[in-house]
């Protein structure tokens, strides 16, 4: 090999090793994101005994969902990691409502309602958070135009925001809230499916109860 030859290979060497470098940099920085995002989301949810199981519920259950859509697999696991910040705006409201046992007054549901721009408003300093701000305003509006805070409807509504929305009413079914005991699975896919194409997007609601009842799902997370 000539010097020269010699001095090429080298700078290709150089070269390789800084990129695996930029790769090893930009995966820790993106991992310590993601973790910044979780303890956030548990900050958020710190009022509720399930904390940790929740957010990894809707976490899986919206990155399978966008999985099995078609969307790409770095997509996919983008809506999952911004889903788990859908509630953040709870953070500003006060436990006598949102800890309520009981059913809540047409002036409480107005505070609770505001939980969608509270989070928003959270969340806005950073580009980065932009689909987590999606989620957060979107993710109680409907199909039909019925949901809230601005009333959009069908595909208006952000996609992610479409899947939140089916995994999120799925779990908050299936456990025990304050206000409500646990449903069945069969119980709450039903639920799911009369709502279809009026609360729901009639594809992640299908596509959804076909990953329940695969067992691919529900058998991969405490459902």
């Amino acid at each position: 090999m000539s010097e020269t030859d010699h001095h090429l290979v080298q700078i290709m060497v150089n070269q390789c090793t800084s990129a695996l470098q930029n790769i090893n940099l930009y995966q820790d920085l993106n991992a310590a994101n993601r973790q910044a995002v979780r303890m956030l989301a548990i900050a958020a949810e710190f009022r509720d005994k399930e904390t940790g199981d929740h957010i990894n519920r809707i976490q899986q259950g919206t990155y399978q969902v966008a999985l099995k859509l078609g969307l790409p697999e770095e997509i996919a696991e983008e809506y999952g990691v911004a889903s788990i910040l859908h509630d953040i705006g709870k953070v500003a409201l006060p436990d006598s409502i949102l800890l309520k046992p009981g059913a809540l007054t047409p002036q409480e549901f107005e505070i609770i309602k505001q939980h969608t721009t509270f989070g928003v408003n959270i969340l806005n300093n950073s580009d980065w958070f932009e689909l987590a701000q999606e989620i957060a305003l979107s993710h109680h509006e409907r199909w039909d135009g019925s949901g809230y805070p601005r009333g959009i409807q069908g595909e208006e509504i952000h996609l992610a925001a479409r899947i939140v929305a089916v995994v999120d009413v799925f779990d908050a079914l299936v456990h025990q809230r304050v206000y409500k005991s646990a449903w069945g699975k069969r119980d709450a896919l039903s639920e799911l499916q009369s709502n279809s194409g009026t609360h729901f997007d009639p594809r992640a609601v299908n596509t959804f109860i076909e990953l329940i009842e695969s067992e691919a799902l529900y058998a991969a997370l405490p459902w």
